[in-house]
């Protein structure tokens, strides 16, 4: 059952699922820890139950299209990664209608900058930071690394940073529904949310997962961003895994991988 509401997109019942065996984790969930001044700015810190001091950190940013999701629908996420010993930060972001881009940006670089200052708290080290995303999380993780501005304008920095993990990323799209014309345009400024726009190889190593079933983002996102870092001389890594749909990528950090 579970594989199966993966495989065909039913999100809500397959995250529903999947967070199941979190009920019983022995992890440590920090919760709704301010990172900002507006009511979503909060974030979870997951760490082991007794963390190994300087824990390889990473932030997730989940999807929803720019307009829904929740930091709380991920526990399973970070389950996954903190069998392996990492410390997982999963931040809550504004979203339309309340916001238009680049306001979720500002957001990302700014819980970015609260990991940076504050992640040692946790046993994380701030030097060995991995950015994660899904779906509209994985356009948001590669943007803010592409785009300066944001890491600027949270006077922050890349130090620390040393991978992009992007599942099923809208990273290239032109804007053609009428929602996500509302949250990106005017179409002039379609060109500012799109990853490759920025690319000029300093960013840090990317590593792009795609499922080919995925109805909902299309591989040329994947392709287009793929190669525009080969282009400037970046480090990309692009994989591409058949009966795999959009949410079904998320697949292998539940327990019905295991």
């Amino acid at each position: 059952l579970f594989a199966a509401l993966f495989s065909a997109g039913c999100t809500q019942s397959a995250i529903t699922l999947a967070n199941l065996p979190t009920h019983f984790s022995k992890m440590q969930v920090h919760t709704h820890i301010s990172y900002g001044p507006d009511a979503a700015h909060k974030l979870d810190v997951y760490t082991p139950q007794k963390p190994e001091p300087n824990a390889p950190v990473v932030i997730f940013f989940y999807g929803g299209g720019w307009h829904s999701g929740s930091k709380g629908y991920y526990p399973f996420m970070a389950q996954s990664l903190v069998k392996q010993g990492y410390i997982v930060v999963i931040p809550d972001y504004r979203q339309y209608p309340d916001v238009t881009f680049p306001a979720f940006m500002d957001d990302a670089a700014h819980a970015l900058a609260w990991v940076q200052q504050n992640i040692d708290t946790y046993n994380g080290d701030s030097d060995n930071i991995a950015l994660m995303g899904h779906s509209a999380g994985a356009h948001m993780a590669a943007l803010l690394m592409a785009d300066k501005t944001y890491i600027k304008n949270a006077r922050t920095n890349m130090n620390g940073i040393q991978a992009v993990i992007g599942l099923a990323g809208p990273y290239s799209f032109t804007p053609e529904e009428e929602i996500y014309v509302n949250i990106f345009g005017p179409p002039r400024r379609f060109p500012q949310m799109q990853v490759d726009t920025f690319i000029n190889g300093s960013e840090p190593p990317m590593f792009l997962a795609y499922g080919l079933d995925d109805t909902v983002v299309h591989i040329s996102n994947q392709e287009k961003l793929t190669e525009a870092i080969e282009e400037h001389g970046g480090k990309v890594e692009a994989k591409t895994y058949t009966g795999i749909g959009h949410i079904g990528i998320l697949r292998p950090f539940s327990w019905a991988a295991s």
